[in-house]
């Protein structure tokens, strides 16, 4: 009997090891009185929250380098007119989760000579959502404009990931800037949600807990 007691506890013990050792990152924040959001993710992907005038919500990220986007291409998902091409080149090139329904099926969207070789992620995301239905991270695109905008009034804003480096790069996205490491390791871990008054703010809170220096541009 001693022997099956030794065996069950040794399996309970493997298994709880196996499911911390599974356990992905997770983050959570919340605006007094209004509302919070918590969210946990499976490993290699980052757990972002983010609270503020727009309301609360939260995604999971595909952890790479860097952004994956081009637009030669995006330019060759479009000329595909299909939506699950584009979807999914999308959401490739931007390690989030993409929907895309195009308003005309079949229709192939193209980019506008004049600012082609600029293009961007985001006007990438801007261009279909005038011509379908988009949602990027589980939220509606115009949940991000308005995002952005609230960032560029100075509004204060809540953002918690588990690694300096995913937290800008989201900021990257939803700001539209492109952010430098002046002194501080990108790797460093965080443990709790970052505030501040807009970009500015939030980077001046990041070098008080995380102590890493980061410039915008």
């Amino acid at each position: 009997m001693y022997k099956h007691l030794l065996l069950i506890v040794t399996i309970l013990f493997s298994t709880a090891a196996i499911t911390t050792a599974q356990s992905g990152p997770s983050c959570s924040c919340s605006v007094q009185n209004r509302c919070s959001v918590s969210q946990t993710c499976n490993p290699g992907w980052n757990a972002v929250c983010e609270c503020g005038a727009t309301g609360c919500t939260s995604s999971c990220e595909k952890i790479t380098e860097e952004n994956n986007f081009s637009v030669i291409g995006f330019e060759a998902a479009l000329a595909s007119g299909d939506s699950k091409t584009i979807q999914n080149y999308l959401r490739q090139a931007s390690g989030r989760n993409v929907e895309f329904i195009a308003t005309n099926a079949g229709t192939k969207l193209s980019l506008p000579r004049s600012t082609r070789d600029e293009t961007t992620l985001w006007d990438a995301f801007a261009l279909l959502s005038k011509n379908g239905r988009l949602r990027v991270g589980g939220q509606d695109f115009a949940h991000w404009i308005r995002v952005r905008e609230m960032l560029n009034r100075g509004e204060e804003y809540t953002i918690c990931s588990d690694q300096v480096k995913s937290l800008l790069r989201h900021l990257e996205f939803v700001s539209g800037k492109r952010f430098t490491i002046v002194s501080g390791d990108v790797n460093s871990k965080l443990n709790g949600p970052v505030t501040g008054l807009g970009v500015n703010g939030v980077l001046e809170t990041l070098k008080k807990v995380a102590n890493i220096e980061v410039v915008g541009s």
